[in-house]
């Protein structure tokens, strides 16, 4: 009997652990420091290109940005982004972009979207998630 509660214990641990693993990390340990966005230039596609800066924290591998139209707490929706900038290996430190790519118009992405960053981080089953971009209110 403790054996069998032993095992749905840590099997609730696991579950736990890899769906909310990488945003606890992320919150405690981010991985990367907010965006700062430079003046963005509206492109005929509808999306926003815009030069960026953050800082580097740790040495995790980047794998994609996610932005949303919405609130982090309430009702939102996807939004393409993506880093035109020719793919490099980045270290810790400061980063900067002159193609961040955003889906909006420049008023909405400063002012109703937030985004997030995914990395791989060594040892960790999970993909970390931090915070990028909120809202300027």
């Amino acid at each position: 009997m403790a054996r069998s509660l032993t095992a749905a214990f840590a099997a609730v641990c696991a579950v736990f652990a890899l769906e909310f693993g990488g945003v606890i990390e992320g919150r405690l340990f981010p991985v990367v420091g907010p965006v700062v966005l430079g003046t963005g230039e509206g492109q005929p596609d509808g999306s926003t290109m815009f030069a960026a800066t953050s800082r580097k924290l740790r040495g995790c591998v980047f794998e994609r940005v996610e932005w949303y139209l919405g609130q982090r707490r309430g009702a939102r929706v996807a939004v393409p982004a993506m880093f035109r900038d020719a793919p490099q290996v980045r270290g810790i430190g400061s980063l900067s972009w002159t193609g961040l790519s955003v889906r909006l118009d420049e008023k909405l992405v400063r002012a109703d979207s937030f985004a997030d960053v995914i990395h791989h981080c060594r040892l960790r089953p999970w993909k970390t998630r931090t915070r990028f971009h909120d809202p300027v209110r």
